[in-house]
């Protein structure tokens, strides 16, 4: 009985003791995970560079679209009522119309220049980053 009693504690001994070396030589699970973090040096991500290159793309079409359309409007008023006994040929109003679109034309042209630049330094940034069978690599 003794020795029967002796084998059974010398075996749940060694199954705690074989249990708590399986549980310590196991790492933890989010110690596996690789994980990739890339920092630019520049104050702006190329993400957000390319929501700006958007927005400005909307304002330039916009611009150019209310500007057009407001102008036109004025240079037709001005050409369908003459001036009244004057030594002009056109009325005033024409010349405004024309005005408003000239500055809506040139304000449009601005924010096509300031998306595209914006464009630009996100594909400076973005050409940085490699992506390959071997992973993703990041050239400063």
């Amino acid at each position: 009985m003794k020795k029967i009693l002796l084998v059974c504690i010398m075996m749940c001994a060694i199954s705690v003791s074989a249990q708590v070396r399986r549980i310590e030589q196991t790492p933890a699970q989010q110690d596996t995970v690789p994980q990739l973090s890339i920092m630019f040096n520049n104050s702006s991500s190329p993400s957000y560079l390319l929501k700006e290159a958007g927005t400005y793309q909307k304002r330039a079409i916009s611009t150019v679209l209310i500007g057009g359309a407001v102008g036109g409007i004025l240079m037709q008023y001005g050409l369908s009522h003459p001036p009244e006994a004057s030594a002009a040929t056109v009325h005033p109003i024409t010349y405004l119309g024309g005005g408003v679109v000239l500055v809506s034309t040139v304000a449009s042209l601005i924010f096509e220049i300031m998306s595209a630049n914006r464009t630009q330094k996100a594909g400076e940034q973005l050409e940085r980053i490699s992506i390959s069978l071997g992973g993703i690599s990041y050239h400063f």
